[in-house]
C-alpha cells in the first residue's frame, strides 16, 4: 500500500462508511475508486490517502467483515 498527499483525487464521489468510528460521528472511512485504483481516507484526515490496488481493496474489505481487525 501506498501513502500519499494528493491534490489530484476527486472533491466529489467518495463513499463514507456506515459505521463511524467515534460517538459523535464525525470520523468515518471514505474511499473513491479512481480508475482500477481505490483511494482510502479518513474523514477527519483528508489529505492522508491510501492507495489500493483491486486486490488490496478486496482483501481489506474481506478482512473487516471476518472481523480480522476487530482487536486492533
Amino acid at each position: 500500500m501506498e501513502m500519499h498527499v494528493s491534490q489530484n483525487l476527486p472533491l466529489d464521489g467518495w463513499t463514507r462508511s456506515s459505521f463511524p468510528s467515534s460517538n459523535d460521528g464525525s470520523s468515518c472511512g471514505e474511499a473513491v475508486r479512481v480508475g482500477e485504483t481505490v483511494f482510502f481516507r479518513s474523514s477527519l484526515l483528508p489529505d492522508g490517502v491510501t492507495k489500493l490496488t483491486p486486490g488490496e481493496w478486496d482483501a481489506l474489505v474481506k478482512g473487516m467483515k471476518n472481523g480480522d481487525f476487530d482487536d486492533v
